[in-house]
């Protein structure tokens, strides 16, 4: 199969180079819609967009839950190396969080179960969109004219560098930071373990420690200097 015939061929449904375009083109749609959406119902269309093309390419055949990392999971690697990890990923931004701001850190854990079960649902369905960008460059490369090596590692680079731009334009400058630090650590855990549960796990105590709400996390929108899930203390 010529290069040409290859790239016409992702065009069908059942490819996807298909589900890649939608999903960029409904990244570009809500960018365009941002300036007409209050924070939270640009988060909630958000969430829509990052659950909603994972599951119509699960009921279409184009994906299978393996590859999203949600059945037919390496638990023995999950619970050996990926606990392993991800704690050590914790652990070192708390004691971050500790020592450079003291702060923060009471806050999270003053945060109301409501909203701390909101941030949790926000960040889990970012983490399925990303496991969705690593599936879909998986089955791309893999159908690639020419065979390329290492081929797992280079579909999670390539969906790294896809959903780069959407945690970039975060306005807030620590929720961008912490944002960049769940992507590239949730990357290599699911580089290891191909564990979505893992992954939602610790994307969600990252952010947590960011002390940043979900609400800032839609790009072009600002926070104040401190505070996460919960409201500001009064003075």
């Amino acid at each position: 199969m010529s290069w040409f015939e290859w790239l016409i061929s992702q065009l069908r449904p059942g490819q996807p180079g298909f589900w890649l375009l939608v999903d960029a083109l409904s990244a570009a749609l809500l960018w365009w819609l941002k300036g007409s959406l209050s924070p939270r119902r640009a988060n909630m269309a958000r969430m829509v967009r990052w659950i909603g093309f994972p599951w119509l390419a699960l009921m279409t055949g184009a994906l299978s839950p393996e590859l999203l990392g949600l059945s037919h999971l390496d638990w023995r690697t999950g619970l050996t190396f990926g606990v392993v990890y991800s704690a050590a990923v914790l652990g070192l931004l708390a004691l971050i969080t500790i020592t450079t701001r003291h702060e923060r850190l009471p806050v999270a854990l003053e945060s109301s179960g409501a909203m701390v079960l909101y941030g949790a649902l926000y960040h889990g369905a970012r983490q399925l969109h990303w496991c969705f960008l690593r599936a879909l460059m998986l089955i791309l490369v893999a159908s690639l004219p020419v065979p390329v090596e290492s081929a797992e590692y280079w579909a999670i680079l390539a969906a790294t560098a896809l959903a780069l731009p959407g945690v970039w334009m975060i306005r807030d400058p620590l929720g961008r930071t912490y944002g960049l630090i769940a992507l590239a650590a949730t990357a290599i855990l699911f580089f290891y373990t191909a564990n979505f549960w893992l992954c939602w796990a610790l994307h969600v105590g990252i952010m947590l420690l960011s002390g940043t709400p979900a609400e800032s996390q839609v790009a072009g929108t600002s926070t104040p200097a401190v505070g996460n899930l919960a409201p500001q203390p009064r003075r």
